[in-house]
C-alpha cells in the first residue's frame, strides 16, 4: 500500500467516524483499522526518510 493510500484511508475513517449512528462495536473497528492505516504510513515514512539519507551520505 502507498503512502497517500494510507492517508486516504485514514481520512475516510475519520468521516465514518463522525457520523452519529454508528455502534460502538463499529466505531472501535474503524478506530482500530485506522491505528493500523497509520502506523503502516509511518512505517513507509520512516522508510523514505532511510532512503534520503542514504542519498545524502
Amino acid at each position: 500500500m502507498k503512502f497517500e493510500e494510507c492517508i486516504d484511508k485514514v481520512n475516510k475513517a475519520l468521516e465514518e467516524l463522525n457520523k452519529e449512528d454508528l455502534s460502538l462495536d463499529t466505531s472501535i473497528k474503524i478506530y482500530k483499522n485506522a491505528l493500523l492505516d497509520i502506523k503502516k504510513a509511518r512505517e513507509i515514512l520512516d522508510n523514505a526518510k532511510l532512503e534520503v539519507e542514504k542519498i545524502d551520505e
